[in-house]
């Protein structure tokens, strides 16, 4: 038996599950950031002055993982 489902079954199970992950990001973005703030100012700054590396020249990057849906 196939167990992928029939098109118009995808197509309806396409919708909650984009705002469920739309919803997931309005709520994790946030506290991302908040993190991202705390972790330049209490940790990165600080290494890298003391470092003797001009913080000016160097960025800490953070991103979301995209998410990887797959339908069959």
């Amino acid at each position: 038996m196939d167990s992928c489902p029939t098109k118009l079954q995808v197509t309806r199970s396409k919708a909650p599950i984009t705002a469920a992950l739309d919803l997931q990001d309005m709520l994790i973005k946030p506290v991302q950031r908040y993190v991202k703030c705390q972790v330049e100012r209490e940790l990165f700054l600080p290494i890298i002055t003391q470092s003797g590396i001009d913080p000016n020249k160097v960025r800490l990057n953070y991103g979301t993982p995209k998410a990887r849906t797959e339908f069959c």
